[in-house]
């Protein structure tokens, strides 16, 4: 799930405490496989008209007399998993990336604009979702979150299976068979449905529109 670089810092700080005992060889293998980079792409949002509102809300802001960087950080941040969380599941480096942002820079972050900017771009719930599995398993107060108004119920059962999936979603794609037929993955497609339908409440646009673009770029990969 690629949290050993939270894993490693949190260690390390607490190296002094004697009842942590920790094995060194589970320490190097978590020290191994840490990375502290973070992707910093453009977060993209399948929908073209609300994309195009995202980068309206950018230029606005950073224009604005009253520039906030920090917000649209946060911003950029909670598209990009609730992306990642729409398409395929839900990223914990991600999620907890947010919470270290809120964590380090949250006392700079205008979020009376972050809930307009939320509700603008019809991510609102799903924002609330993710910052709700942030209180549920890493210990937030729901004050540290503005945007979370109310716990979401399924957010525990979703970062617990997250934490119980170890095997990565197989890619969904239309092939041309020998014979010339096309074929797919019928398991799969089921699942991208499925998934995508259970977020209907939370995102029902992006929810749409993130398995209708699934569809179309696995249908691009059939030979012509």
């Amino acid at each position: 799930h690629q949290l050993s670089a939270f894993i490693k810092a949190g260690i390390d700080m607490n190296k002094s405490n004697n009842m942590m005992n920790i094995p060194e060889s589970t320490y190097d293998t978590i020290a191994n496989n840490a990375t502290t980079t973070r992707e910093t792409n453009q977060p993209a949002i399948a929908n073209s008209f609300l994309e195009k509102r995202f980068n309206s809300i950018k230029d606005k802001e950073r224009h604005s007399i009253d520039t906030s960087v920090e917000s649209l950080q946060l911003l950029s941040i909670i598209i990009d998993c609730a992306s990642t969380l729409l398409n395929s599941h839900l990223n914990l480096k991600k999620v907890v990336e947010i919470g270290m942002f809120l964590r380090q820079s949250g006392n700079k972050v205008d979020f009376i604009k972050i809930e307009k900017w939320l509700n603008k771009l019809h991510l609102r719930r799903i924002a609330q979702l993710i910052g709700s599995v942030l209180i549920d398993m890493l210990g937030f107060a729901q004050d540290e979150i503005p945007f979370v108004n109310k716990i979401e119920i399924e957010a525990e059962k979703l970062a617990i299976n997250t934490l119980g999936s170890t095997i990565s979603p197989e890619e969904w794609h239309f092939k041309q068979s020998d014979n010339g037929f096309v074929v797919n993955n019928s398991r799969q497609f089921r699942r991208h449905m499925k998934h995508s339908l259970s977020f209907l409440p939370y995102a029902p646009i992006l929810s749409i529109t993130s398995f209708a673009t699934n569809f179309v770029r696995s249908l691009k990969e059939i030979e012509e």
